[in-house]
């Protein structure tokens, strides 16, 4: 077992309602981290669908963020079984501020 790890935090201008152009800035992204040595590559909370900057009025931004959700054979999951370099496994997880965390998927 390792004692440390190399991690990378991932800061990146994030889209609304571009999905598919988010998740291409975040392949890029990462493969970047781990070409410069990552093992661990951190995404924004939200990397894939983005968050509304424009003022919405609260009713409308739900709206178009209850449109964006995916089911489990939707886009981002897809992407994330997608082909990785070098055998590198793609997780997602969860987690809140009452303690509460949660691996949702792992792929290879």
């Amino acid at each position: 077992m390792k004692d440390q790890i190399v991690a990378a935090a991932v800061q990146m201008n994030v889209v609304f309602e571009d999905v598919g152009g988010n998740l291409s800035r975040a392949e890029r992204l990462i493969v970047r981290a781990a070409e410069a040595g990552a093992e661990l590559v951190l995404l924004p909370e939200e990397f894939n669908t983005g968050f509304p900057h424009e003022g919405l009025h609260r009713d409308e931004m739900y709206r178009r963020k209850y449109a964006l959700a995916e089911s489990l054979d939707g886009p981002t999951v897809g992407w994330m079984g997608g082909p990785w370099r070098g055998g590198m496994e793609c997780r997602s997880a969860g987690g809140s501020w009452s303690g509460r965390a949660t691996a949702t998927t792992t792929r290879r």
